[in-house]
């Protein structure tokens, strides 16, 4: 009941898109979902069912480890976007000699 008060009092929309809102929200909470299911099988199951496949798997095809390190680096590479921005105009800035507006001396 003081929801709509509230948001108008901070200046905040009081109509949402619902549709992307859900959307996102189940994304996300299926994401987080996964990550938690896994992170506690590896806590909790034993070594020979978790770790012994895991390493047997990547000894016979080592190109998993590539694929896998190569996968790594994208998701690092987003994450590093979506925390500081974009990093290839933040390097292209950097290059030019300005940053952030700033000029930088080569001295």
């Amino acid at each position: 009941m003081g929801l709509i008060p509230a948001l108008r009092a901070l200046d905040l929309p009081v109509q949402f898109d619902w549709m992307h809102l859900g959307i996102a929200f189940w994304i996300i909470l299926t994401a987080q979902s996964i990550f938690v299911a896994a992170l506690l099988c590896l806590i909790t199951l034993p070594r020979q069912v978790v770790f012994d496949p895991l390493v047997d798997r990547y000894r016979r095809n080592p190109l998993r480890i590539v694929l896998l390190l190569l996968y790594l680096g994208i998701l690092a590479w987003a994450q590093l976007s979506r925390v500081t921005g974009n990093p290839v105009e933040k390097f292209a800035s950097y290059r030019r000699g300005t940053s952030g507006g700033h000029t930088v001396s080569a001295s």
